[in-house]
């Protein structure tokens, strides 16, 4: 779980969500996207590795950056309708990502013109976690139905040990008591046979 706290550092806008990791959410390396205004959003690659990598690379960076984006905002966009996070404020960033001053970039026109006002919005809102995403975190991601349904199937698996156990002492009861009489009998009888 991101933990996103109201600390210099911490994950609570966009840009540091993407600029953050290693792996999963970084923006690839030679790359950062440009914020002017809500259909001005343009992803930057470098230059000198634009001419040096062939048209895979390109797509596998369009593609990549594409899928990070559309997952974030998707994200943001669930946490924000379910109020499990509030998107406040306005900042003024103009990149995610870094940017080197001694190189070129070069524009590329590869984001949908769909997601460019999401992005927009997103990546210059400070974000404030509900308490119920915290409590949702803390128990695993799992809502109050869920966890009363697990209770219940423990309540349940008590149940039915206990179950268990008066069915065995009852099958026991039955053997003894359908035994006790033949034995009983059986004694009466040979103590009359020898009279």
């Amino acid at each position: 779980m991101i933990e996103l706290e109201d600390a210099p550092g911490y994950l609570n806008v966009l840009g540091n969500i993407i600029g953050s990791f290693y792996g999963a959410t970084q923006l690839p390396k030679n790359c950062y996207i440009e914020l002017k205004g809500k259909s001005d959003v343009f992803i930057h690659i470098e230059t000198q590795a634009l001419n040096q990598n062939v048209v895979v690379w390109i797509n596998r960076i369009d593609e990549d950056i594409t899928k990070k984006l559309i997952t974030i905002v998707a994200l943001f966009q669930c946490l924000e309708n379910e109020k499990l996070a509030y998107f406040v404020g306005e900042l003024n960033l103009e990149i995610l990502g870094e940017v080197w001053a001694d190189n070129k970039y070069t524009k590329c026109e590869f984001l949908d013109d769909d997601l460019k006002p999401l992005i927009f919005k997103y990546s210059r809102k400070k974000i404030f976690v509900s308490e119920t995403l915290r409590l949702l975190e803390k128990n695993g991601f799992k809502t109050d139905e869920e966890l009363r349904h697990e209770n219940e199937i423990v309540s349940m698996g008590d149940q039915l040990k206990y179950t268990r156990m008066a069915l065995g002492i009852t099958i026991i009861g039955l053997v003894v008591s359908s035994l006790m009489p033949v034995l009983v009998t059986s004694s009466v009888d040979k103590k009359t046979s020898r009279l």
